[in-house]
């Protein structure tokens, strides 16, 4: 039974660097790019890219959703709640 509650710790940790590498690559000037689009829909459709990206490269189930919420709250920071 401990072999298997380390082997499971093992892997997750060994997927933390490459989440990481994935985060920073697609969402560290996201924010901005979302404030600087020129409508909403134009900040929605870089954060879709960004987000479809990410979710085709992070083996994470979970991750990409957490990301995909993120995403959604920088676009209702810039550019305020939908009406």
């Amino acid at each position: 039974m401990e072999e298997e509650i380390s082997l499971d710790e093992e892997f997750a940790t060994a997927c933390v660097p490459l989440a990481d590498e994935l985060i920073e690559k697609y969402c560290s000037d996201l924010k901005q790019k979302i404030c600087d689009a020129n409508s909403r829909k134009q900040a929605e459709l870089i954060a879709n890219h960004a987000y479809r990206e990410f979710e085709r490269r992070c083996v994470s189930e979970i991750i990409p959703l957490l990301i995909e919420r993120h995403f959604k709250k920088l676009i209702q920071e810039c550019w305020g709640h939908r009406k």
